[in-house]
């Protein structure tokens, strides 16, 4: 770990981990939810990024109105 990013990355991804595993019942969509998050966050710590980012962050400033 070399930076603040990075410790912050592994912090959100223990955390979805953590919830993940914290779902006794099983429900697959919650579960799923949390990995999902985790894969993401593991993407933001080696710099990989998708179209759907990219847009995301072109298009979060807009303000979408009448």
């Amino acid at each position: 770990i070399t930076s603040i990013r990075q410790e912050q990355s592994l912090k959100k991804i223990q955390k979805n981990l953590k919830e993940a595993l914290k779902d006794k019942e099983g429900n697959l969509e919650i579960i799923s939810h949390h990995l999902g998050g985790a894969i993401k966050e593991f993407d933001n710590l080696l710099g990989k990024t998708s179209p759907d980012d990219i847009l995301e962050s072109v298009f979060s400033n807009f303000c979408v109105g009448k």
